[in-house]
Parts: C-alpha cells; sequence; structure tokens
C-alpha cells in the first residue's frame, strides 16, 4: 500500500490485514496539508500485520499503545514514532534498516538482541532518547545518526566493535560529554560529525586517551602518541589550563586513514593541533564556529582537502597556505559530481587580508587546473571572502542582485569550460524584519522567466551569528557541462531554447532581524586559454566604482 487515502482508511476502520506486506508512503507528497489534517490514527491495527515486510511511515499521527510489531520487519521508517521503547516482544533479527526520526524514544530496548542484519539506524532529533543499546550483537552496523539527541551523555564503549561503520553523526548533542577512546578501531569510518558539542571537547574529554599518551612536563606539556599501525609518530603541544582537548582527541583520529569528513564546528576549539595533518583521506573539513587564533602549518598536508569552512571563527587572525599539490579523489562522490568549496566568511579578526585572497584564488586556480586533467565530473566551486569589491576580471558586472547572461556565443566553442559568477553582499540590522519563516540563506545561480535553479551557499546567517557591515566576496565557478546540463538546461525548455533570456541571480530568504542586501554581481565566460593566463594578481584590482582599495602581495 502506498496511499496515504487507503493506509488512513485500513488503519482506522481495523480492516483485515493477515496478508499485507509493505506500506510505503511518500515522504514529501503534494498534499501534505490534507494529509496532516486527517484524524489521528489508533497504533492497535499493527499488530493485526503480522506478515509486515517494509513500513514506511510518515506525516501521520498516531496514538493509543503498541505491543506487536512484525518480526519479518526488514525496513522500519517511522517519522515521529510516538513512544519510548519499541515492543519488547520485537525481534527484528531480519532489520536491515531503522529509521526513526523525531521520535520519542528514550531507549530501543532493554539487553541485547542479536542484529546481525542491522546497517542503519537513525534516532536523529529523538530529543528524549538517553541510552543506546550495546552494540556487539550489531556488528555489521555502517551508519548510525544520532543528530540532535539532546539527552544523550554518552555513547556504549561497544560501539568500538563496528568495524564496517562508515558514518557517525553526533551534531548538537550538546550534553554528550563522552566518546569512548577505542573509536580509534573504526577503521572504516569516513564520515564523523561532532558539531555542537561543546562538553564533548573541554578539559575532562577522553580521559581515557591518557593510556595512549605519554605526558612529558616543561613548561608546556608535550604530549607524543605512538601509533601501533603504520601513521609514524607525531608531537603536538597543548596548554593544561586551556579547556580544550581536541588535543587529546585528533592524535586518536589520525589512526582513522578512511576518514573523509570531519566536523567539529561549533565546540569552542581554542586551538586545532598539527595532528590534523595526519588525517591525509580528509577531503571536507569544518571548523566554523570556533575560537583559535590560527591553524596549524600542517593543514597543508592534506592534499584531498576540497571544503574548507571557517565561517563564525571570530578570533581567527592569520590563514595558513594550503595543500599545493591538489589531488581529486578516485570515488564516487555525492550525485556522480565533484564539489569544491572555501568559506573565509565572518572572520573579522583577520588581519593579513592579502594573504587571504592569494590562498583563496589560488587554491581555486589549482582546482581548476587539477580538474581539467581529470575524467571525475566536476560540480562547481564555492568561495566566500571578505572583500567589498568584485575583481575587474569579471568583465560582465552590473549593481544589484541580477545581470542579463547570453551565452550563445559560446555554447557551441569547444574551448569554452565554464563560467565564473560573483556577488558582494553585506548584512544590516534590521530590527523590523521578522524574518520569513524559513532557514536564512543566500542563494545564487541561473533563472530564466519560467523557473530558476539556485545552490545555497552553506554559510550560517542567524542574528546572533553574523557580525553585521562585514562585507564579503562569494565567487562560485561552474563547469561547462554542469553549467548547461543542471543548470541552464532545467530553466529553459531545452539547449535550443538557451538565449539571452537567462538571469544570473541571487535569492535571499532573509534572517530575523537582519537584511542581506547584495550590492553588486558579475561573471565571466572562461575559456581553455584564459585558464592557462589565470593568476592570483588578475583578482587584484576591484571595480572603479568601490570606495576599499586592497594592496596586494604575491608570494616571493
Amino acid at each position: 500500500m502506498w496511499d496515504y487515502k487507503d493506509v488512513h482508511n485500513v488503519i482506522s476502520e481495523n480492516m483485515a490485514t493477515g496478508n499485507l506486506e509493505a506500506i510505503v508512503l511518500r515522504r514529501y507528497p503534494e498534499n501534505i496539508d490534507k494529509i496532516q489534517a486527517m484524524s489521528t490514527l489508533r497504533t492497535e491495527a499493527l499488530a493485526q500485520m503480522s506478515r509486515l515486510k517494509l513500513l514506511m511511515l510518515w506525516n501521520l499521527n498516531f496514538s493509543g499503545s503498541l505491543n506487536f510489531l512484525s518480526s519479518e520487519l526488514g525496513y522500519l521508517c517511522w517519522d515521529k514514532y510516538p513512544f519510548s521503547c519499541l515492543p519488547s516482544s520485537f525481534e527484528p533479527d531480519k532489520l536491515v534498516e531503522l529509521i526513526l526520526p523525531h521520535s520519542n524514544i528514550r531507549q530501543l530496548w532493554e539487553g541485547t538482541k542479536p542484529l546481525h542484519n542491522l546497517t542503519r539506524i537513525d534516532l536523529s532529533h529523538s530529543k528524549n532518547l538517553i541510552m543506546m543499546p550495546n552494540f556487539s550483537m550489531i556488528p555489521n552496523l555502517e551508519w548510525l545518526d544520532l543528530e540532535g539527541c539532546i539527552k544523550l551523555v554518552q555513547i556504549d564503549p561497544s560501539i568500538g566493535i563496528l568495524r564496517r561503520l562508515f558514518k557517525l553523526n553526533l551534531k548538537n548533542c550538546k550534553n554528550l560529554i563522552s566518546i569512548p577512546n577505542n573509536i580509534i578501531g573504526l577503521s572504516s569510518l569516513k564520515h564523523l560529525n561532532i558539531s555542537g558539542c561543546p562538553k564533548l571537547l573541554n578539559n575532562q574529554l577522553l580521559q581515557r586517551q591518557i593510556k595512549h599518551l605519554e605526558m612529558l612536563d616543561n613548561k608546556e606539556s608535550t604530549t607524543q602518541y605512538q601509533s601501533t599501525s603504520c601513521i609514524p609518530s607525531f608531537r603536538f603541544s597543548f596548554f593544561r589550563k586551556r579547556k580544550d582537548s581536541v588535543g587529546l582527541l585528533l592524535p586518536s583520529l589520525s589512526r582513522l586513514s578512511c576518514l573523509q569528513y570531519l566536523d567539529l564546528s561549533f565546540c569552542n576549539l581554542l586551538q586545532i593541533p598539527n595532528a590534523i595533518g595526519w588525517l591525509h583521506s580528509l577531503e571536507i573539513l569544518n571548523l566554523g564556529g570556533n575560537n583559535f587564533v590560527t591553524l596549524p602549518s600542517s593543514i597543508k598536508e592534506l592534499s584531498k582537502l576540497r571544503q574548507l569552512n571557517l565561517e563564525h571563527c571570530k578570533q581567527l587572525k592569520y590563514l595558513p597556505e594550503l595543500a599545493s599539490n591538489t589531488v581529486l579523489p578516485v570515488g564516487k562522490t555525492f550525485f556522480g559530481r565533484y564539489v569544491a568549496g572555501l568559506y573565509i566568511f565572518d572572520c573579522p579578526s583577520l588581519i593579513e587580508m592579502e594573504c587571504c585572497y592569494r590562498m583563496a584564488f589560488s587554491w581555486m586556480i589549482q582546482l581548476l587546473q587539477v580538474h581539467m586533467q581529470s575524467d571525475l565530473p566536476m560540480g562547481q566551486i564555492d568561495i566566500v571572502i571578505p572583500r567589498a569589491q568584485i575583481p575587474i576580471w569579471f568583465n560582465k558586472q552590473n549593481v544589484g542582485s541580477s545581470i542579463s547572461m547570453d551565452p550563445s556565443p559560446i555554447m557551441h566553442d569547444n574551448n569554452w569550460i565554464g563560467v565564473a559568477c560573483c556577488l558582494t553582499f553585506v548584512a544590516h540590522d534590521d530590527p523590523n524584519n521578522l524574518g520569513e519563516g524559513r532557514s536564512p540563506h543566500i542563494g545564487f545561480g541561473f533563472q530564466s522567466k519560467q523557473r530558476g535553479r539556485f545552490p545555497v551557499i552553506p554559510i550560517h546567517l542567524e542574528k546572533d551569528l553574523v557580525t553585521v557591515e562585514l562585507e564579503h566576496l562569494l565567487l562560485i565557478f561552474f563547469t561547462r557541462g554542469e553549467c548547461i546540463d543542471y543548470y541552464m538546461s532545467h530553466i529553459t525548455k531545452g539547449l535550443h531554447d538557451i538565449s539571452s533570456t537567462i538571469e544570473l541571480a541571487a535569492v535571499v530568504e532573509q534572517p530575523l532581524g537582519l537584511h542581506l542586501e547584495v550590492k553588486n554581481c558579475g561573471y565571466r565566460w572562461i575559456s581553455k586559454e584564459d585558464l592557462e593566463q589565470l593568476n592570483p594578481q588578475m583578482m587584484h584590482s576591484g571595480s572603479g566604482n568601490s570606495s576599499v582599495q586592497i594592496k596586494y602581495v604575491t608570494n616571493n
């Protein structure tokens, strides 16, 4: 069954359902308002579905008591599951995926259950969850999502046996105070998110890690971790007075040789140790919202890094060089597209602006050059940096948030490799702005008279985070394939209809209490010859109408 009305009728009228094997409801149906207005259903009807193998419930409200679920279930997905635990009679030995986001779960079950087929658990935003089960009987778990479980204090130490776990999401588990030290045994872990866990990275964190560390006393405490793997030993320093033990965390994490995604944003970090340079597989690193003053020079060792987020690092003063030998990933990427980004947004303490520009533009040019030598399809490159003017290299510019584009001259030019687009924006205080009820964001893309498509820039724009009157430059490079196949063909009736009716435009969802102003925008069609001649100095000169002139210093 897949029709909301049919499912509602069957459950509400308690029809005979002994032979029913699957209920699959769409998460985002067209008539969602009418569906959510349906009457609350009694869960007792589910007890008759003894042969149910697939259950996916979205947008429905339930009440009553749940004493039975089919033990034939292979996939259980129930949004806003209303009960504090799963039925005690439920024997989920055939379960492959357990998806219970926004649930009322306090704990899944008592004791252990043999779940050798279970590969995915999603309890995200289950705000009453206080305990996770022992993982010893779930040896094949690959995906564990506990984002927003604000009452969760610790993770069961048995997590260390999950050799197949590749994604662990603990984002905004605000009361989490410890992670088991045997997390370093997760040899398949590729994605780790501990953003918004300020209690986790303090001087009490991972005290058991001291078993793996040798403390040497001097004016500072110097710690050396001797790895038992093939990764060489290394040293790092931290001050005991600082309530910041990321220095204890990263040396252990460096043994996670597969780690590709690491999010340490908004964790009140005071420093990032050199040990981060040992995460050689890292592709995406988010350090936004922390309190460090600089980044270690070892970050240039991360040759596969394609996204670095430093937004809202209010104390950041100095930036290091990034890798000079960027290597594109060999494996598959999201949606088959390779996306890169550098986000230096709302860092008001930066004092080496020339270094910032040189690093950002050199990194972009390097990625483009590597991309031209690779068969991997690239989607786009995003850069956000503090800057008040558009470089004069962008030969098409306009005041405001949009500019007309005529792609017809370059559509059949084999030397055309993409388009570089940019805008400048600034946030103003606006106490009269009550917000629009949606998450604030800036999107920048293409539109026609019929429709538009605007990729959203991944930066936080909430009033309590943003420094007002600080101007920024947003630069996006779209490859030829991305520009035609994903954007222009979508907003027109096909390639034959691509004409001067296309606009490059920004769309803004305004934050509560702020007004985001897009001041200028521009673009440049890029050919192979442009890329061969491109260098960071070309990004030095700004448009003539800017009142801000910044001296550019090249690296001798």
